[in-house]
């Protein structure tokens, strides 16, 4: 029987594929960088069914085929629109994703941020609406551009319910991303207080000092009042693309070594979840590269 069909089979059951979908988790991810000998257990689900000879990589790619199919999670929405958005910003420069990024009473699921920054809330059917308005609001005051992500049924009732400007996409069953609507541009709402306070204290220093030539002359407890003053006095235009600026590099470093390990398609949002060190990422690179056959004797099941 081949890894494709076997996967699936093991993972037909509600209690299968969440269990599956476990392995796919940031926690599992890190555990599996933590150490260069022990597994987690939460692996089995990737591992169980697999052809040995296949290495840990692949058994992830097909264990995702089984989730698009069958349970897509809020982590296969997610992979599906940073990959979809990481190749349609590539052909124009870098590319960066800020996940869980506090913005005013919301979380964005996903800013993704090339010629601007664009915010994203994935409403899997097992999310309510209830704060959807207000999420919306504060995305717009932040974001040049402000998207719903919902399965195909739910998405068509977001786009009749929400306002002009919001983009609408569907993930498909096949992990196929479809647009509804087009998100429109509406700048005019952006705000240079919604922009400071999602910026770091380094990245406010360095518009400043880009902008005005500012260096710190206040002691440090006066610091957040003195550059949120001084902010205000861009222009709201120009605050907006340094904005646009500094998150397109945050924490560029370990995106990128993320990236030199070749993580499967499987896994691409762990590239921008996760923050870990140089010899982190390698040791995840060792033990996605491992055969499956070996892969068991970490977890000291087989």
């Amino acid at each position: 029987m081949t890894m494709t069909t076997r996967a699936a089979a093991g993972s037909a059951t509600p209690a299968g594929v969440q269990a599956l979908a476990q392995a796919f988790s940031t926690a599992t991810i890190r555990q599996m960088a933590r150490s260069a000998t022990i597994l987690p257990h939460r692996l089995v689900p990737v591992l169980d069914g697999a052809d040995p000879r296949d290495t840990l990589s692949t058994a992830f790619d097909c264990s995702y085929t089984t989730l698009t199919r069958d349970y897509r999670n809020e982590y296969v929405y997610k992979n599906t629109l940073l990959r979809h958005a990481a190749s349609a910003a590539a052909p124009r420069g870098s590319f960066n994703a800020l996940l869980e990024l506090p913005t005013g009473q919301a979380v964005a699921d996903i800013v993704a941020v090339g010629a601007t920054a664009v915010a994203y809330e994935i409403k899997t059917d097992l999310d309510t609406l209830g704060r959807l308005d207000l999420q919306l609001g504060e995305y717009s005051r932040c974001f040049e551009n402000v998207n719903v992500v919902a399965s195909p049924a739910r998405a068509i009732r977001i786009a009749e319910r929400t306002a002009e400007h919001v983009g609408v996409l569907a993930v498909e069953s096949t992990g196929a991303l479809t647009t509804l609507r087009t998100p429109s541009s509406h700048s005019q709402q952006i705000s240079h207080s919604c922009l400071f306070r999602i910026l770091r204290r380094g990245e406010i220093l360095a518009i400043l000092q880009r902008q005005m030539g500012y260096q710190p002359d206040v002691p440090a407890a006066k610091l957040w009042s003195r550059t949120a003053g001084l902010f205000t006095q861009i222009p709201i235009d120009i605050a907006h693309r340094e904005f646009v600026e500094e998150l397109r590099y945050r924490d560029h470093k370990s995106v990128a070594q993320a990236q030199a390990i070749g993580l499967p398609e499987s896994l691409y949002t762990n590239a921008y979840a996760l923050k870990l060190t140089r010899p982190a990422w390698r040791r995840l690179q060792v033990h996605l590269n491992r055969p499956v056959g070996d892969t068991w004797h970490y977890i000291g099941l087989r």
